[in-house]
């Protein structure tokens, strides 16, 4: 016997709740760790008697440290005065 629509749907719907939770489930886990990396991140420039600014303008791959009036970004060196 061939299943119906509704037991199609049924079946589709189940699979994609189970994805939705995986998906709420492993973003969940991600924010969490970012927090921790954050929260490091800021205890390692206090304890180096530095700052973390804006994303670097050239590159938008990390935050520009800033330590002695310099802005520098860790991922391409671009160093801006402030």
């Amino acid at each position: 016997m061939m299943p119906t629509l509704r037991e199609s749907n049924n079946k589709r719907d189940r699979g994609l709740s189970e994805e939705i939770t995986a998906l709420q489930k492993q973003l969940s886990e991600m924010q969490t760790e970012q927090r921790y990396l954050r929260n490091a991140l800021f205890g390692l420039a206090r304890e180096s008697d530095m700052s973390l600014g804006s994303p670097c303008p050239k590159c938008e791959k990390s935050y520009m440290l800033i330590k002695q009036g310099l802005m520098s970004c860790p991922s391409c060196q671009n160093r801006l005065s402030v």
